[in-house]
């Protein structure tokens, strides 16, 4: 007897996986995999170019990336409902705009020193990465099978981020025989071209009822939800208690760049060297991710174990790069203006090897960015299994990061000190980890309904092995 399962086109979920090369495009490996390239054309490219300082006047910059980031916050909150009414490629459309939009206003300042279209860029940039990253987080934490939900991040992680490692290498190239702090005209173009390259990227993306997991298992997804539902929905994420205990380490998570991009790598390297340490800075949250994946996908552990495991490694790795990077804003008296010029800033070529021990340290900020956010994601992707659920638990995320980071680009246009950015970065990390070791404590008490697996004609099952039914990813029982 046939008992294939079938989607609302009435296509087996066998024909799916095995049946047709369109079909195989359903996959959830490979949905994932065009999320991790269109967000590396994108995103990927923006970290590059901001991580080097975007070249504006650094009041410029602080304005506009802190309106960013307050649009950015606003947005979140509101971006899971339109995500979940117009679906996930269209949303990553809309939202991939927006970062060619910002990096087209920072050429304008670079060839005509206009202030006013990165400000305004900024806020555009903002409304569309709410809504780009919302979609993206209901797609990484909702397609993939609980047992493959780490692997399937590490691997967006990696290709994601491959992105900022060629965007560092291009600064490098395009700034070679430089030694100015501005990125040259050339560099700008390239990233523009990429980032419209990714945008019609996300169009390839399938619907989300035509994706299967690697079991056969259909992507869960309740009915299509309408305004009023979608806005219930929303407030009862902002209220999840678990969310809520989780919100310091979610505003810690981007709070961190404005000191390790402006106050330690601009301050430190001059445009070139930067180039090549952010090569290393993004390279290093790829390598973390896998490690990390390796750790929570381990089915030989219960996921309240490998969830505590993670977060201890988290916590310890993260006190020890904070307490090697003071020592290196002791040592090169960041406060004090030291590298301040062009001229006094390391150089990989000039500065023998006094640059390694601030590269060694920068590598370590990128693993911990990589860690911390990955282990975030995941925590959150064992509360539910409904990527319309899932969707709203991103918003609140995305929320609450974005929101940490506007505020620290804001100290820093409003002059507070490195010293003090250093020490904020040191006091939210050290109240996050213990709530989020709390949290940890608690993976694995909700349960959750497996779904029937996908078989063939002859009624073999084809789905993969399984872990127990505490840990599957299917339909969530009210708890």
């Amino acid at each position: 007897m046939r008992r294939n399962m079938e989607n609302e086109d009435g296509i087996d979920s066998n024909t799916l996986l095995h049946g047709s090369p369109l079909g195989k495009t359903y996959r959830a490996d490979i949905q994932v995999g065009i999320l991790g390239v269109a967000c590396l054309c994108g995103p990927g490219m923006w970290n590059a170019i901001i991580s080097i300082g975007g070249g504006t006047d650094p009041q410029v910059a602080s304005i506009s990336t802190s309106l960013l980031y307050v649009c950015f916050a606003v947005t979140s909150l509101l971006a899971p409902v339109a995500v979940n009414i117009m679906g996930p490629a269209r949303s990553l459309f809309l939202g991939s705009l927006g970062y060619p939009c910002f990096v087209g206003a920072l050429l304008l300042y670079r060839t005509h020193a206009l202030a006013a279209p990165v400000i305004v860029a900024g806020a555009i940039n903002g409304i569309a990465a709410g809504i780009l990253w919302t979609a993206q987080g209901q797609i990484m934490m909702g397609y993939p099978s609980a047992q493959q939900k780490a692997r399937f991040m590490a691997l967006f992680w990696c290709v994601f981020n491959s992105g900022a490692v060629i965007g560092g290498l291009i600064t490098l190239a395009t700034n070679y025989h430089s030694h100015q702090k501005q990125a040259s005209v050339p560099t700008y173009v390239a990233f523009i071209a990429v980032m419209l390259t990714g945008s019609a990227l996300t169009l390839a993306l399938a619907p989300p009822h035509k994706v299967r997991r690697s079991d056969g298992a259909p992507v869960q997804l309740e009915k299509p939800p309408n305004l009023r539902e979608e806005l219930r929905g929303m407030g009862e994420a902002v209220r999840h208690p678990k969310l809520l205990l989780l919100a310091p380490l979610f505003l810690y998570a981007n709070w961190f760049y404005t000191y390790e991009f402006d106050s330690f790598n601009g301050a430190l390297f001059n445009v070139r060297t930067q180039g090549l340490c952010n090569a290393f800075f993004w390279g290093s949250q790829m390598a973390a991710s896998v490690a990390l994946a390796a750790s929570l996908d381990d089915a030989r552990a219960s996921a309240r174990r490998r969830a505590l495991r993670a977060c201890a490694f988290v916590a310890l790795f993260g006190a020890a790069t904070w307490a090697a990077a003071l020592k290196v804003h002791v040592m090169f008296g960041l406060d004090r203006g030291a590298s301040a010029t062009s001229a006094s800033r390391l150089d990989f070529l000039d500065s023998g090897g006094g640059f390694f021990f601030p590269l060694l340290v920068y590598m370590c900020f990128g693993a911990g960015d990589a860690l911390v956010q990955c282990w975030a994601y995941w925590v959150m992707s064992q509360l539910d299994d409904d990527i319309t659920v899932l969707s709203r638990y991103a918003g609140v995320y995305g929320s609450i990061k974005s929101a940490g980071s506007g505020i620290a680009w804001a100290l820093e246009g409003f002059g507070v000190s490195p010293s003090t950015q250093l020490a904020i970065n040191i006091a939210l990390f050290t109240i996050a980890m213990p709530l989020a070791g709390y949290v940890a404590s608690t993976v694995g008490q909700v349960r959750f309904t497996q779904l029937p697996p996908a078989r063939d004609d002859e009624g073999a099952d084809l789905s993969t092995p399984t872990t127990p039914i505490e840990e599957q990813g299917a339909v969530r029982q009210p708890s």
